[in-house]
């Protein structure tokens, strides 16, 4: 028996036992509609909240740039920022990510394992 026919027969082999116990039947008593039709507005009110959650992130980054970038500079009274402000920003934004990596949990470490070099790795706490 060749493998494509052993295959066609453990699919057969399952579906005469499906057949005969009655898995993966549609109930016909009218609720598979209306499962569908809660399944839709669960899915909906979680795509929406997620939509909500990037609208107010977007916004929260912009009013960040517009402070880090405009206010402090126009501030300090600088027509720009100065070269150090603009190396400092980033290090120090480099810097608040490695504290984060240490906070406890495990949200950080293993997926810094993928592109971290072999000479450093975040201590696990």
């Amino acid at each position: 028996m060749t493998d494509s026919n052993a295959a066609r027969q453990a699919a057969g082999d399952r579906g005469e036992e499906a057949a005969r116990t009655g898995a993966g039947r549609v109930p016909n008593d009218g609720s598979a509609p209306l499962a569908v039709l809660r399944l839709f507005l669960v899915v909906a009110v979680l795509g929406l909240v997620a939509a909500f959650a990037a609208v107010v992130f977007e916004i929260v980054v912009h009013l960040a740039q517009n402070l880090l970038w405009s206010e402090l500079p126009n501030a300090a009274g600088w027509q720009e920022p100065s070269w150090w402000y603009v190396l400092a920003m980033p290090a120090l934004g480099g810097l608040l990510v490695a504290l984060a990596f240490r906070l406890p949990g495990h949200g950080g470490p293993p997926h810094l394992k993928a592109w971290v070099p072999t000479l450093w790795r975040p201590s696990r706490s």
